[in-house]
């Protein structure tokens, strides 16, 4: 589910360079149902943030510190979206495909355009 309450992390609506840098203040919450990244991951996208384009993408752990969130950012220029890996802290190990994460939610911080 997209979060609309985007703030701007850069002082006065500044950019870093051509790019715009957005935090999820209220972050992302997880999939009903996570698919793994081997298959697609949980996709975010650029629209979450207000923007066209992604560059880059920071994770961090859940603010229930069960999970961490790790992105795949581009290698290759920018793009509409990245996929999130889960990871169970506990074990690890990426989530299990088909586990409820719904209930877990991750600030993330991006780059964009």
């Amino acid at each position: 589910m997209p979060s609309h309450a985007i703030a701007n992390v850069f002082p006065a609506g500044g950019s870093l360079g051509n790019f715009r840098g957005g935090l999820s203040p209220n972050g992302h919450a997880g999939p009903a149902s996570y698919v793994q990244l081997a298959t697609t991951g949980d996709p975010l996208q650029a629209v979450e943030f207000g923007f066209l384009w992604l560059v880059h993408v920071q994770g961090g752990y859940t603010s229930d510190k069960l999970y961490l969130v790790r992105p795949v950012n581009p290698t290759v220029g920018p793009t509409a979206s990245v996929a999130l890996q889960w990871i169970d802290i506990s074990s690890g190990l990426e989530v299990a495909a088909g586990t409820d994460l719904s209930g877990s939610t991750v600030n993330l911080l991006a780059l964009g355009l």
